[in-house]
């Protein structure tokens, strides 16, 4: 099994609200599938070269090297020397790449998401929006709770930080809690790319950190919530070998 994959599915959700989303996942290009699944073959679509393959896999290229500078950045202002930090924490990163359809709000039930309440998961998102396509909200704390709608404008990333970033960096940092709501007439696209860091290493900021748990472990639990997983069912088990998860 590989995570990093095509999915075009219906997301099943736990709660009794239901999301409705179509997604097509892409990860780095490794010639094998390694366990638990981060790296491995991608699965293209039987299509011309000049239709999908190639412009999607140049866009994932360059923004994998835009999360990558926007780490040395959030390094620098925590005041630690990025080439330093990254050249321990992430000689070959998790990078996915989410192409995402939500349907028109036609197609949708009532209280129906597109993609519900959360925070993103480990390290730095790069989302471009559809231009124009209303949809993305970040929840806003403080005197006057309330979601906050944010602009889909044309060539204009949204840069989130997820859950691990927040907790390496002490709070420095915050993961945002966002929903997807589109409630327009027309279907909504978006292209989030994910940058994390290696599948074995842990906190590099801290290395007297209690939690061991490496990047490929927090990962890994949150896949398993949000697509859930059965880790048995599927012959993917959690064992600590190294400081990675093994696969048996």
């Amino acid at each position: 099994m590989k995570l990093v994959i095509i999915s075009t599915d219906r997301r099943r959700a736990k709660a009794q609200t239901s999301v409705l989303l179509q997604s097509f996942y892409i990860g780095r290009e490794d010639p094998v599938v390694e366990p638990p699944g981060f790296h491995g073959p991608n699965l293209w679509p039987n299509m011309p070269e000049e239709d999908f393959h190639g412009p999607v896999w140049d866009y994932y290229n360059l923004t994998s090297s835009l999360g990558k500078t926007i780490w040395e950045i959030l390094l620098q202002g925590l005041g630690y020397e990025p080439s330093q930090v990254l050249g321990a924490f992430a000689k070959r990163p998790i990078v996915q790449m989410k192409m995402i359809r939500y349907p028109p709000l036609s197609a949708t039930r009532e209280g129906q998401f597109g993609v519900g309440p959360h925070t993103d998961f480990g390290g730095v998102t790069i989302l471009l929006q559809q231009p124009g396509k209303k949809g993305l909200e970040v929840w806003q704390e403080g005197g006057s709770p309330e979601w906050i709608p944010v602009p889909s404008i044309e060539d204009v990333y949204v840069i989130n930080c997820g859950d691990m970033i927040a907790k390496w960096s002490g709070g420095a940092y915050k993961s945002a809690k966002h929903r997807v709501i589109n409630k327009g007439d027309t279907e909504r696209l978006s292209c989030a790319t994910f940058w994390h860091g290696d599948a074995a290493a842990t906190n590099p900021l801290d290395p007297e950190d209690p939690s061991k748990d490496t990047v490929g472990q927090l990962l890994f639990k949150r896949f398993g919530n949000q697509f859930s997983l059965d880790m048995k069912k599927d012959g993917l088990m959690e064992k600590k070998t190294d400081g990675a998860i093994a696969a048996h």
